[in-house]
């Protein structure tokens, strides 16, 4: 009997941890279990490693936010195939190489996609390394509940359930909190030109940030990591792609031609095309010069994203869009 009374004095006690973190992994935006679908896309450099551990999937697309906002819902919805975004806002080259080998040591590799521009190339300001931080989070259960962050980011996602869930009930769509999730495909469909006066500012503030991080613009040190890569991807029969995404017209003028670095990019454009399949994108072309597109110096609108999706994932053809493999693009030299 005092056995028995032991036990259930004990279970008594473990009863609100075992309820707190039931609530916990029911609420926490990064899909631990990858049961929900419902990480949030700022938590991607975790809840990615962790859709990696849980489904073991063939298609990767890593990156920065060029080409982390295009939806993988809409890929599929296009014919585009099933594909985890392994890119998040913010990621360096660094990082997108460093998940690279991480995810070629968990998960049989069918296919990969590097979204790359001329900024994320340069090997001079890209230097953070937060993939083991990342790592250690999606693979350590205990490191990643002790995380007060984690339980911030929990309370106020159930929070905003329960405010959708009010809305739902009573229409009331101003008690709904929206989290900014650029590779959503619900928003804000104006024109730039109307986003409450910060367009243009923003097309400024992009140059000005960028300038400086350019100086002294070098990639070879990057181009030589890639090609271990490429060498890897064609001794395992992994299909690899590169995808150069665009800039504005304002970024070519006070960046790209201000310091000069035209010749850099020839190198890493040639370097690649006569190594894998790229989609080359980067180009001060009408596209760049096109106003309409952008919402900043390097982002999209959503419609352009959609349109991106369809070019890079889909095979549509765009009169902006170069695509070569390795033999055609020798070919064009004989």
């Amino acid at each position: 009997m005092k056995k028995h009374h032991v036990i259930r004095k004990l279970l008594c006690l473990a009863l609100p941890f075992v309820l707190l973190f039931a609530w916990f992994f029911a609420f926490e935006p990064y899909d631990w279990f990858g049961l929900k679908g419902d990480a949030w896309y700022m938590n991607r450099a975790i809840s990615s490693k962790r859709e990696v551990l849980n489904r073991h999937p063939e298609n990767l697309i890593f990156g920065d936010s060029h080409i982390a906002n295009l939806n993988t819902d809409y890929i599929a919805s296009v014919g585009g195939g099933d594909w985890t975004m392994m890119a998040y806002g913010g990621a360096t080259l660094n990082e997108n190489i460093q998940d690279f080998w991480w995810a070629a040591e968990h998960t049989k590799i069918r296919r990969v996609v590097f979204g790359l521009t001329f900024y994320s190339l340069n090997d001079g300001h890209y230097s953070e390394g937060r993939h083991e931080e990342a790592v250690r989070m999606a693979t350590d259960p205990w490191a990643f509940v002790k995380d007060f962050v984690h339980w911030d980011e929990t309370f106020l996602n159930c929070r905003i359930r329960i405010r959708d869930l009010i809305a739902d009930r009573t229409g009331r769509e101003d008690l709904r909190i929206r989290l900014d999730d650029p590779s959503s495909l619900d928003q804000d469909t104006r024109p730039p030109e109307e986003y409450d006066g910060q367009y243009r500012k923003d097309l400024l503030n992009y140059v000005n940030f960028i300038l400086p991080e350019c100086q002294n613009y070098s990639c070879y040190n990057y181009c030589q990591r890639l090609e271990e890569v490429i060498r890897y991807c064609d001794e395992n029969g992994i299909e690899i792609r590169f995808v150069l995404f665009n800039s504005n017209w304002t970024v070519w003028e006070k960046v790209i031609y201000a310091l000069g670095i035209q010749g850099q990019m020839n190198f890493y454009k040639d370097f690649l095309k006569t190594r894998a399949e790229v989609i080359d994108l980067e180009a001060d072309n009408e596209a760049a010069h096109d106003d309409g597109l952008f919402i900043d110096g390097f982002h999209v609108v959503l419609e352009e994203k959609l349109h991106l999706a369809r070019i890079i994932f889909a095979g549509e053809e765009c009169a902006y869009a170069q695509v070569s493999t390795p033999d055609t693009y020798v070919s064009t030299f004989r």
